[in-house]
């Protein structure tokens, strides 16, 4: 079973914002762009007062991990399930490899007493107290609590106090790990000018075969076919590369993509409906999507979800007897509904998600899912149930998240040793409670 290298322990009432924000930039730093992570981090995302009987889940996890990240705060001294969390870790790992990160309130070091001082704002939970030799080291992140655009990597600050963690956990010095992330950094720039270049290069070829097209129209379709198909692969590797990249000028990310864009769209209108430059075509048009809501980028991501929908539809008609096209429109149809919820378009996204249940159930009905079928059916139903419940249709919105509850359950028991199926059952639980509560 997989290993941890963190487990992040925090206030699930304040510091959600925070903790995602950590980990996103803990686990990313100096990581090579081949890699999905450079660490492994594990962060739970619902409250476990719904849920205590998954606590067992949470122990392993915490077994399986190497460092503990405490996001310590008033609110966090306060929660049962961190003291828990924490009294768990000290008991069988100690205080070596219990890392700090100060959320909100104080901490005042006493020499005399070796231990912090119990202000009116303390932050850390019972189970630390007296629990030090000496003056363990903390970072300070109070003024990123709230997550926002500044908890990243652009922000130099904030990149340094999270490489104070992700260097003890690597076991380096922060300034080789910090040299390391500015040499990432600078690969990833030259890649991306690079993948310009190749794009810049494809339009050539597109021109070159369009005034060719009256004197050998055979030869050149072929080669077109090839460089539209080479193009959307391109364009789809390019926006993967992109994916996450906050060290990349955002501007940057969404000038070069819209430029792939474009040229995809055009070499399209040359190729026609050919199945393989249509399953070339609708891939590119999903990561880009992907990226671009990633990036912050709303009506990108809705527009590439649309041309994606409209590739894997004409797809699935072509190749009717071929599952992966099929499992692919209903995905695009789940893209498509996250940019429309984006933009407050909530009555179109519920339309793209009942697509996607339609295609999916289809699937169904022919004894034709796969597991990951069943997962993302899963996710889409708890988004559904997401979407109904912002616009207060609390009872429709509890319906979608036991819809959600059931499926995960059923995979959950054919894989019990998974542990990212026990985290997302976890979150179900929740997602329910709190409708109940709201119901």
């Amino acid at each position: 079973m997989k290993t941890y290298d963190a487990f992040v322990s925090y206030s699930h009432a304040k510091d959600k914002k925070i903790a995602r924000a950590l980990q996103a930039v803990v686990q990313d730093i100096g990581r090579p762009w081949w890699q999905r992570r450079a660490l492994r981090v594990f962060r739970d995302d619902t409250s476990l007062a719904a849920t205590p009987q998954l606590w067992p889940a949470i122990v392993d996890a915490l077994t399986r991990s190497r460092y503990l990240i405490l996001l310590a705060s008033p609110e966090a001294a306060k929660s049962i399930w961190v003291n828990k969390e924490v009294e768990h870790w000290l008991a069988s790992k100690g205080t070596d490899q219990l890392l700090i990160g100060l959320c909100a309130g104080r901490l005042e070091w006493d020499e005399a007493a070796k231990s912090f001082k119990t202000l009116e704002e303390h932050p850390l939970p019972p189970a630390l107290a007296g629990k030090f030799a000496s003056e363990p080291k903390w970072i300070d992140l109070t003024a990123y609590r709230e997550g926002d655009e500044r908890a990243s990597k652009r922000n130099s600050d904030f990149l340094t106090r999270a490489a104070d963690f992700a260097a003890t956990i690597h076991g380096v010095p922060k300034e080789d790990l910090l040299s390391d992330e500015l040499r990432q950094q600078r690969r990833a720039l030259a890649t991306a000018w690079s993948a310009a270049a190749g794009l810049a290069g494809l339009a050539v070829l597109a021109g070159w075969a369009a005034w060719q097209a009256n004197v050998e129209k055979q030869r050149v379709e072929q080669v077109l076919a090839q460089g539209t198909k080479t193009a959307n692969n391109l364009v789809g590797n390019l926006a993967e590369r992109f994916r996450g990249k906050k060290d990349i000028p955002l501007k940057f990310i969404i000038d070069v993509l819209g430029e792939a864009r474009s040229l995809t769209l055009d070499l399209s209108k040359v190729g026609g409906e050919r199945p393989e430059l249509l399953a070339s075509q609708g891939l590119a048009f999903a990561q880009l999507s992907n990226t671009l809501r990633e990036q912050g980028d709303k009506n990108g991501a809705l527009s590439d979800a649309t041309s994606a929908v409209a590739a894997f539809e004409a797809l699935s008609k072509i190749k009717q007897s071929e599952i992966e096209w099929h499992s692919a429109l209903a995905a695009s149809y789940d893209r498509l509904g996250d940019a429309l919820t984006d933009l407050g378009r909530h009555a179109e996204g519920l339309e793209a998600f009942r697509k996607s249940f339609a295609v999916t159930n289809e699937l169904k009905s022919a004894g034709r899912l796969t597991s990951l079928d069943k997962e993302n059916l899963a996710v889409s139903h708890e988004k559904f149930g997401e979407v109904l419940a912002i616009d207060g249709k609390t009872t429709e919105a509890l319906a979608a998240f036991r819809e959600s509850l059931a499926m995960r359950e059923a995979l959950s028991a054919e894989a019990p040793d998974k542990l990212d199926l026990q985290r997302d059952l976890m979150i179900s639980h929740g997602k329910v409670a709190a409708a109940l509560l709201t119901d």
